[in-house]
């Protein structure tokens, strides 16, 4: 069932998202050749053509981002808080797989808009620079080769780079669902009142990021006065500060996310008053 629903929501949010993402791109190419032979030309209407096609691309670069965090939060107020609820919370489906399919579908999304971004700015300046890019990836060092060079700094053999790799890519996919669940555990809290659910669920968001600001500033100077506890010595080499962060920073976002989760499933389990 839950691929049946994750079938459902990417229908639903593609219908909007592919288009900005290909307006995207279609300006990234745009934009660069208008500036790229911009010089050949003298006068006011090409130069005014090249201010209008790079400010449009710079717009749908911002524009890429705000739609899908807009999406994201539209996408779960309607099919899940307003009048569709009452449609959906009436289905043979469980609450847990309506969160995750929202979850999975925004975490693909905001993973596909951040690599057309990056994929424009790219293409923008290749185009205007002239650069050879086959001539660039070939300067590139291998994977093996960046993975010795940074073990060799930080003393580690390219196993436990390649470790630490893994456990810094599961930390940004985490940080993002963690994101995610932010907005949906504060609306969740906010459509439990009767009135005023919106208000809510702004103070509640607002709340929430105060005391996670607070216990992440806590757990940060608290990490960095272990080393002076003297029988704590956890930080006697670089590679064991590398270990203890990167895996203290996995089980902080881990857990923050699941504690998240659980307010929003609860929430919407037992205090959910719909429109």
């Amino acid at each position: 069932m839950l691929k049946k629903l994750i079938k459902h929501e990417l229908r639903a949010t593609g219908r909007v998202m592919l288009p900005m993402l290909g307006v995207v791109l279609a300006l990234s190419v745009i934009s660069a050749l208008s500036m790229r032979f911009s010089g050949l030309r003298e006068g006011f209407f090409p130069a005014m053509i090249t201010v209008l096609t790079v400010a449009a691309y710079f717009l749908s670069l911002l524009a890429a981002g705000v739609l899908c965090l807009v999406i994201m939060i539209r996408r779960f107020y309607r099919n899940l808080l307003g009048d569709e609820g009452y449609v959906v919370m009436t289905l043979p489906v469980s609450l847990h797989s309506q969160l995750w399919a929202k979850l999975l579908v925004s975490l693909l999304w905001i993973i596909t808009t951040g690599l057309v971004m990056v994929l424009a700015v790219s293409t923008t300046v290749f185009i205007v620079s002239e650069t050879n890019v086959a001539a660039i990836f070939s300067r590139l060092p291998s994977l093996g080769e960046l993975f010795d060079g940074i073990g060799e700094e930080l003393g580690l053999l390219r196993g436990h780079v390649t470790v630490l790799s893994l456990t810094w890519v599961l930390v940004a996919l985490a940080t993002t669902l963690e994101s995610c669940l932010h907005f949906y555990a504060a609306m969740a809290i906010g459509h439990s009142f009767a009135r005023h659910k919106g208000l809510w669920s702004v103070v509640f968001f607002v709340v929430i990021n105060f005391a996670l600001s607070m216990l992440g500033g806590a757990l940060a100077m608290f990490g960095v006065a272990l080393p002076s506890m003297g029988k704590l010595a956890l930080y006697n080499s670089a590679s064991a500060f590398v270990y203890t962060f990167s895996f203290g920073m996995l089980l902080y976002v881990v857990l923050i996310g699941g504690l998240l989760y659980l307010l929003t499933y609860l929430f919407m389990k037992k205090h959910l008053n719909l429109p």
